[in-house]
Protein backbone atom coordinates (compact mmCIF):
# COMPACT_ATOMS: atom_id res chain seq x y z
CA UNK A 1 0.00 0.00 0.00
CA UNK A 2 1.50 3.34 -1.00
CA UNK A 3 1.21 6.63 0.87
CA UNK A 4 -0.82 8.28 -1.87
CA UNK A 5 -3.69 5.83 -1.29
CA UNK A 6 -3.59 6.62 2.43
CA UNK A 7 -3.70 10.35 1.67
CA UNK A 8 -6.76 9.85 -0.57
CA UNK A 9 -8.44 7.89 2.21
CA UNK A 10 -7.70 10.58 4.81
CA UNK A 11 -8.91 13.29 2.43
CA UNK A 12 -12.25 11.48 2.04
CA UNK A 13 -12.52 11.30 5.84
CA UNK A 14 -11.58 14.97 6.33
CA UNK A 15 -14.00 16.38 3.73
CA UNK A 16 -16.77 13.88 4.38
CA UNK A 17 -17.28 13.46 0.66
CA UNK A 18 -15.54 11.57 -2.11
CA UNK A 19 -16.43 14.39 -4.50
CA UNK A 20 -14.88 17.14 -2.34
CA UNK A 21 -11.86 15.00 -1.55
CA UNK A 22 -11.30 14.39 -5.26
CA UNK A 23 -11.38 18.15 -5.97
CA UNK A 24 -8.83 18.90 -3.29
CA UNK A 25 -6.58 16.06 -4.44
CA UNK A 26 -6.90 17.13 -8.09
CA UNK A 27 -8.18 13.78 -9.30
CA UNK A 28 -11.57 12.53 -10.45
CA UNK A 29 -14.19 11.19 -8.08
CA UNK A 30 -14.00 7.86 -9.88
CA UNK A 31 -10.26 7.68 -9.34
CA UNK A 32 -10.45 8.41 -5.60
CA UNK A 33 -13.26 5.88 -5.19
CA UNK A 34 -11.14 3.29 -6.97
CA UNK A 35 -8.14 4.01 -4.75
CA UNK A 36 -10.17 3.62 -1.57
CA UNK A 37 -11.78 0.45 -2.95
CA UNK A 38 -8.25 -0.82 -3.64
CA UNK A 39 -7.32 -0.28 0.02
CA UNK A 40 -10.41 -2.15 1.17
CA UNK A 41 -9.64 -5.03 -1.17
CA UNK A 42 -6.06 -5.15 0.03
CA UNK A 43 -7.12 -5.19 3.68
CA UNK A 44 -10.15 -7.38 3.16
CA UNK A 45 -12.11 -4.93 5.34
CA UNK A 46 -14.83 -2.40 4.51
CA UNK A 47 -13.72 1.07 5.61
CA UNK A 48 -16.79 3.03 4.51
CA UNK A 49 -20.48 2.24 4.86
CA UNK A 50 -21.93 3.33 1.51
CA UNK A 51 -25.53 2.35 2.21
CA UNK A 52 -26.66 5.97 2.72
CA UNK A 53 -26.32 9.16 0.67
CA UNK A 54 -22.99 10.03 2.28
CA UNK A 55 -20.43 7.33 2.95
CA UNK A 56 -19.56 6.96 6.64
CA UNK A 57 -16.62 5.31 8.31
CA UNK A 58 -17.21 1.86 9.72
CA UNK A 59 -15.84 0.95 13.15
CA UNK A 60 -12.83 -0.63 11.44
CA UNK A 61 -12.52 2.47 9.26
CA UNK A 62 -12.25 4.71 12.32
CA UNK A 63 -9.51 2.54 13.80
CA UNK A 64 -7.66 2.50 10.49
CA UNK A 65 -8.01 6.27 10.14
CA UNK A 66 -6.28 6.94 13.47
CA UNK A 67 -3.38 4.72 12.49
CA UNK A 68 -3.10 6.29 9.06
CA UNK A 69 -2.80 9.78 10.55
CA UNK A 70 0.18 8.62 12.59
CA UNK A 71 1.75 7.01 9.53
CA UNK A 72 1.43 10.19 7.44
CA UNK A 73 2.69 12.41 10.27
CA UNK A 74 5.67 10.15 10.91
CA UNK A 75 6.53 10.12 7.21
CA UNK A 76 6.47 13.89 6.80
CA UNK A 77 8.33 14.42 10.07
CA UNK A 78 11.03 12.07 8.78
CA UNK A 79 11.21 14.00 5.50
CA UNK A 80 11.53 17.31 7.36
CA UNK A 81 14.22 15.91 9.61
CA UNK A 82 16.30 14.75 6.64
CA UNK A 83 15.82 18.08 4.87
CA UNK A 84 16.88 19.87 8.02
CA UNK A 85 20.13 17.93 8.11
CA UNK A 86 20.82 18.76 4.47
CA UNK A 87 20.20 22.44 5.18
CA UNK A 88 22.70 22.50 8.01
CA UNK A 89 20.19 22.16 10.84
CA UNK A 90 21.38 20.39 13.94
CA UNK A 91 19.80 18.00 16.37
CA UNK A 92 21.53 19.92 19.17
CA UNK A 93 20.52 23.10 20.95
CA UNK A 94 23.24 24.88 22.94
CA UNK A 95 21.78 26.85 25.82
CA UNK A 96 23.64 29.22 28.12
CA UNK A 97 22.47 29.68 31.71
CA UNK A 98 23.87 31.23 34.87
CA UNK A 99 22.10 28.57 36.93
CA UNK A 100 20.61 31.08 39.37
CA UNK A 101 17.04 31.74 38.29
CA UNK A 102 16.79 28.75 35.93
CA UNK A 103 16.73 26.27 38.83
CA UNK A 104 13.15 27.26 39.55
CA UNK A 105 11.72 26.33 36.14
CA UNK A 106 14.17 24.94 33.59
CA UNK A 107 13.87 21.30 34.62
CA UNK A 108 10.14 21.28 33.93
CA UNK A 109 10.58 23.05 30.57
CA UNK A 110 13.27 20.58 29.48
CA UNK A 111 11.17 17.60 30.54
CA UNK A 112 8.19 18.82 28.53
CA UNK A 113 10.32 19.65 25.51
CA UNK A 114 12.21 16.34 25.56
CA UNK A 115 8.99 14.34 25.69
CA UNK A 116 7.81 16.00 22.48
CA UNK A 117 11.25 16.15 20.83
CA UNK A 118 13.11 13.01 21.93
CA UNK A 119 15.66 13.23 19.11
CA UNK A 120 16.87 16.72 20.02
CA UNK A 121 19.87 16.92 22.32
CA UNK A 122 20.00 19.85 24.76
CA UNK A 123 23.47 21.04 25.78
CA UNK A 124 23.46 23.29 28.86
CA UNK A 125 26.44 25.60 29.31
CA UNK A 126 26.51 27.10 32.80
CA UNK A 127 28.71 30.10 33.52
CA UNK A 128 28.58 33.60 34.95
CA UNK A 129 26.76 36.23 32.83
CA UNK A 130 29.98 37.83 31.54
CA UNK A 131 31.35 34.54 30.18
CA UNK A 132 27.99 33.48 28.76
CA UNK A 133 27.77 36.65 26.71
CA UNK A 134 31.34 36.27 25.46
CA UNK A 135 30.66 32.68 24.38
CA UNK A 136 27.45 33.75 22.70
CA UNK A 137 29.28 36.42 20.71
CA UNK A 138 31.45 33.63 19.27
CA UNK A 139 28.30 31.83 18.07
CA UNK A 140 28.92 29.02 20.55
CA UNK A 141 25.38 29.33 21.94
CA UNK A 142 21.95 29.20 20.30
CA UNK A 143 20.04 30.53 23.30
CA UNK A 144 21.01 32.48 26.41
CA UNK A 145 18.89 33.05 29.51
CA UNK A 146 19.54 36.09 31.68
CA UNK A 147 19.02 39.69 32.70
CA UNK A 148 17.82 41.99 29.92
CA UNK A 149 20.50 44.60 30.64
CA UNK A 150 23.26 42.04 30.07
CA UNK A 151 21.71 40.29 27.07
CA UNK A 152 21.32 43.63 25.27
CA UNK A 153 25.06 43.42 24.64
CA UNK A 154 24.35 40.61 22.15
CA UNK A 155 23.70 42.50 18.93
CA UNK A 156 23.27 39.31 16.89
CA UNK A 157 20.60 37.95 19.24
CA UNK A 158 16.87 38.61 19.36
CA UNK A 159 15.54 39.22 22.87
CA UNK A 160 12.22 37.95 24.22
CA UNK A 161 10.99 39.20 27.58
CA UNK A 162 10.00 36.32 29.86
CA UNK A 163 8.97 38.01 33.11
CA UNK A 164 9.73 40.88 35.48
CA UNK A 165 11.19 39.53 38.69
CA UNK A 166 9.99 40.54 42.14
CA UNK A 167 12.89 42.03 44.09
CA UNK A 168 13.67 40.78 47.58
CA UNK A 169 16.15 41.66 50.33
CA UNK A 170 17.92 38.72 51.96
CA UNK A 171 19.45 38.74 55.44
CA UNK A 172 21.02 36.28 57.84
CA UNK A 173 18.72 34.32 60.15
CA UNK A 174 19.78 36.43 63.13
CA UNK A 175 19.55 39.85 61.45
CA UNK A 176 17.75 42.59 63.39
CA UNK A 177 15.08 42.87 60.64
CA UNK A 178 13.77 39.38 61.14
CA UNK A 179 10.47 40.53 62.61
CA UNK A 180 9.64 42.46 59.42
CA UNK A 181 7.38 41.52 56.53
CA UNK A 182 8.82 43.93 53.97
CA UNK A 183 11.64 46.42 53.40
CA UNK A 184 11.78 49.67 51.43
CA UNK A 185 14.64 50.91 49.29
CA UNK A 186 15.40 53.70 51.75
CA UNK A 187 15.80 51.17 54.58
CA UNK A 188 18.93 49.84 52.87
CA UNK A 189 20.86 53.07 53.32
CA UNK A 190 22.15 52.19 56.79
CA UNK A 191 22.96 48.54 56.00
CA UNK A 192 26.21 46.91 54.82
CA UNK A 193 25.59 45.56 51.34
CA UNK A 194 26.90 42.59 49.37
CA UNK A 195 26.69 42.76 45.57
CA UNK A 196 27.99 40.88 42.54
CA UNK A 197 31.36 41.94 41.19
CA UNK A 198 32.12 43.32 37.73
CA UNK A 199 33.82 39.99 36.97
CA UNK A 200 30.55 38.17 37.58
CA UNK A 201 28.37 40.53 35.54
CA UNK A 202 29.57 43.99 34.59
CA UNK A 203 26.09 45.26 33.70
CA UNK A 204 24.41 43.80 36.79
CA UNK A 205 27.11 45.34 39.01
CA UNK A 206 26.65 48.74 37.37
CA UNK A 207 22.84 48.57 37.47
CA UNK A 208 22.77 47.56 41.14
CA UNK A 209 24.81 50.59 42.19
CA UNK A 210 22.63 52.83 40.00
CA UNK A 211 19.45 51.50 41.63
CA UNK A 212 20.78 52.26 45.11
CA UNK A 213 21.66 55.79 44.00
CA UNK A 214 18.21 56.23 42.46
CA UNK A 215 16.77 55.24 45.84
CA UNK A 216 18.57 58.28 47.24
CA UNK A 217 21.86 57.11 48.74
CA UNK A 218 25.36 55.87 48.01
CA UNK A 219 25.49 52.16 48.91
CA UNK A 220 27.72 50.94 51.73
CA UNK A 221 29.23 48.00 49.83
CA UNK A 222 31.22 45.75 52.16
CA UNK A 223 31.79 42.77 49.89
CA UNK A 224 31.93 42.03 46.14
CA UNK A 225 31.28 38.40 45.25
CA UNK A 226 31.98 36.38 42.11
CA UNK A 227 29.25 33.78 42.44
CA UNK A 228 25.72 33.26 43.68
CA UNK A 229 26.84 30.67 46.20
CA UNK A 230 29.39 33.07 47.69
CA UNK A 231 26.76 35.80 47.98
CA UNK A 232 24.33 33.53 49.84
CA UNK A 233 27.07 32.30 52.17
CA UNK A 234 28.27 35.81 53.04
CA UNK A 235 24.73 36.92 53.78
CA UNK A 236 24.06 33.81 55.89
CA UNK A 237 27.03 34.59 58.18
CA UNK A 238 25.80 38.19 58.57
CA UNK A 239 28.56 39.92 56.60
CA UNK A 240 25.88 42.09 54.99
CA UNK A 241 22.54 41.97 53.19
CA UNK A 242 21.76 41.71 49.47
CA UNK A 243 19.05 42.46 46.92
CA UNK A 244 18.08 39.61 44.60
CA UNK A 245 15.20 38.55 42.36
CA UNK A 246 12.70 36.42 44.23
CA UNK A 247 12.97 33.79 41.51
CA UNK A 248 16.66 33.23 42.33
CA UNK A 249 15.81 32.13 45.87
CA UNK A 250 14.31 28.80 44.85
CA UNK A 251 15.04 26.31 47.66
CA UNK A 252 17.49 28.71 49.35
CA UNK A 253 16.87 28.11 53.06
CA UNK A 254 19.96 29.53 54.77
CA UNK A 255 18.76 33.16 54.68
CA UNK A 256 15.60 35.14 55.34
CA UNK A 257 13.90 37.04 52.52
CA UNK A 258 11.74 40.18 52.56
CA UNK A 259 9.88 41.78 49.69
CA UNK A 260 11.48 45.05 48.59
CA UNK A 261 9.02 47.92 48.09
CA UNK A 262 9.39 51.56 47.05
CA UNK A 263 12.67 50.94 45.28
CA UNK A 264 14.15 51.32 41.80
CA UNK A 265 15.69 47.85 41.86
CA UNK A 266 14.47 45.64 39.02
CA UNK A 267 15.44 42.55 37.06
CA UNK A 268 13.83 41.79 33.70
CA UNK A 269 14.40 38.16 32.82
CA UNK A 270 14.79 37.40 29.11
CA UNK A 271 15.68 34.70 26.62
CA UNK A 272 18.00 35.61 23.74
CA UNK A 273 17.96 33.71 20.43
CA UNK A 274 21.00 33.70 18.15
CA UNK A 275 19.94 35.16 14.78
CA UNK A 276 22.86 33.39 13.08
CA UNK A 277 21.59 29.96 14.08
CA UNK A 278 19.59 28.35 11.26
CA UNK A 279 18.48 25.50 13.49
CA UNK A 280 14.68 25.46 13.34
CA UNK A 281 14.55 23.52 16.62
CA UNK A 282 15.81 26.63 18.40
CA UNK A 283 12.66 28.52 17.42
CA UNK A 284 10.48 25.68 18.66
CA UNK A 285 12.30 25.66 21.99
CA UNK A 286 11.98 29.44 22.40
CA UNK A 287 8.25 29.24 21.71
CA UNK A 288 7.92 26.43 24.26
CA UNK A 289 9.58 28.65 26.88
CA UNK A 290 7.28 31.57 26.10
CA UNK A 291 4.21 29.32 26.16
CA UNK A 292 5.30 27.87 29.49
CA UNK A 293 5.45 31.27 31.13
CA UNK A 294 2.18 32.39 29.56
CA UNK A 295 0.49 29.34 31.10
CA UNK A 296 2.45 28.58 34.25
CA UNK A 297 4.81 31.46 34.92
CA UNK A 298 3.11 32.46 38.15
CA UNK A 299 3.77 28.98 39.58
CA UNK A 300 7.54 28.81 39.21
CA UNK A 301 8.29 29.71 42.82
Amino acid sequence: MDLRKIEYFLAAVEYGSFTQAAKNCNISQTAISQQIQSIENELGIQLFDRSEYRAKLTFAGKKFCRRCKHIINDYYNAVEEIKSLENGYSGNINIGISGIIEKSFLQKILQNYSQNNPNINIELKENNPNNLVENAKKNNLDIVFGNESKLKELEEFELYSVFDCEMYVITSKDHHWNNRFEVTGKDLESEPLIIFSKEFSSSYHKDTIKYFENDGFEPNITKLVDSFGELIFMVSINRGIAVLPKESLYKVESVNAFKLNKSHHKFEYCIARNKNSKNKHVDVFVQNVLDFFNNEGDKII
